[in-house]
Order: C-alpha cells, then structure tokens, then sequence
C-alpha cells in the first residue's frame, strides 16, 4: 500500500508482468503520471491506486480484473477515455468520480449497480451506456455530469437512487419498465428535462424528483400509489 503515493514528480512507470496485485493508493497524487499499462498478471487493484493522478491521460486495464474498486480514478481529471474490460462485475463506488475529461463509457454487461458517485462531476461525460445487466443506480451516480444530454435505463433497473443524475443536462430520458421507485431529487436541477412517461410499475416517487426542471408534460403511471407534495405541486402546476 502507499508504494509511491505522493510522488508529485514520477512521470513513467513501467509494471512488468508478474506483478498480480497493486495495493491501495500505491500511487495517488503522482500528479506528473501521464498513462500506465496495467499487465494481464494482475488480477486485483486497492481501492484509490490512481486517485488523484491529474496528468494520467491513458490507462489500459488487463482482462484479468473483476473489479473497479472504490475511488480507483477519482480526481483524475486529464482522463479522457478508457475501456472497461468485460470480465468487470463490480465498479466502486466514487471510482470515476471527477473526471471531468472524461467524455464516453461504455459499462460491462455484467455489473450490477452503478455504485454512489461513480461518474458523479465527470463534466464532460456525453455518452454512457447502461447495461441490462444493472439493477440498481444508486446515489449520485451521474450527478454534475453537465454534458449529458440523454440517457436509456434498461429494463432491468428497479430503483434509482436520490440524485443520481441530479445537475445534469438530460433532456430526454426512457425510464424502465421495472422502475419502483424514484428517490429523492433524483433530476433535481435539469434545466433541459421538457418531458417524461413515468411507468406503471412506479409505485412511489420521492421528493423533489423533478424540481427546477423545465417539465411541460408528465404522464403518471397507474401504478404509482405515493407521490410527494413537491412532486405534485410541480407537476400540476405544469400541467396546467
């Protein structure tokens, strides 16, 4: 762990290739970091191992690892694409929180939840795509993403989290059909957000779901049973 946490100044490493695992933060803050290549040998990565790295523009992961621990690019801010490999069933949370280079990411069939903040503050992230395979979106997971404009939740999520994609610029949104419940501010401040179906299988939708948003038309689903008073007086008064 730490192994070269701090090192303001390593611009180039190499990892040779019997190297299995890289433990926590071995090396967050090395601000001068520009790109790594991870070896297939490793099969596990600590939680924070690049945060913080604000150079590190490449990385390329073996497909040897399952798992994105918890804030593994966190702050890395030059970072501006980066594939998933498909063997990943876990992304942790905050692990691609701010990066704000970042601008696409395609998620790997297989993972399932996108954890809290995950992608929260990558600021010029456009385009993500969302796998079946995702049950659950949880807190904060897209929120300050400023340059995302749409998005499909496949059918296979029943719950997303209080504002998961709150601050963004969403304007249009497919909800899924398994859809329960709708959390807390979860479009909280998207000012471009004009419309929306809530569907059947929404049975309770929290408050301030759709606050300071531009909504001029909303179709309730049947099956929603509670709605809070916010929610209500926004709609209503758009609708009218």
């Amino acid at each position: 762990m730490y192994t070269f946490n701090g090192c303001t100044s390593l611009a180039h490493i190499t990892i040779p290739n019997n190297i299995t695992e890289i433990g926590d933060s071995a090396f967050s803050s090395c601000t001068a970091l520009t790109n790594v290549i991870i070896p297939e040998s490793c099969t596990s990565l600590g939680s924070r191992v690049f945060e913080k790295c604000s150079l590190l523009a490449s990385v390329t992961l073996p497909s040897s690892l399952t798992s994105v621990p918890m804030y593994t690019f966190n702050g890395c801010t030059s970072l501006a694409n980066i594939t998933i490999p498909d063997n990943i069933i876990e992304i942790g949370t905050y692990a691609f929180s701010r990066c704000s280079s970042l601008t696409s990411m395609i998620i790997p069939n297989g993972v399932a939840s996108i954890e809290k903040s995950t992608f929260d503050g990558c600021s010029n992230l456009t385009i993500t795509t969302i796998p079946s395979s995702v049950a659950f979106i949880s807190n904060r997971a897209f929120a300050v993403c400023s340059s995302l404009t749409s998005i499909t939740i496949p059918n296979s999520v029943t719950i997303i989290g209080a504002t998961a994609f709150s601050y963004s610029r969403i304007n249009s949104i497919n909800l899924s059909n398994q859809l329960t419940t709708i959390k807390d501010n979860t479009f909280y401040g998207c000012p471009l957000l004009t419309s929306t179906n809530i569907p059947n299988n929404v049975i309770t939708i929290e408050n301030n779901v759709f606050t300071s948003s531009k909504l001029s038309n909303v179709i309730i689903g049947n099956g929603v049973t509670a709605l809070a008073t916010l929610v209500l007086l926004v709609v209503v008064v758009l609708l009218v």
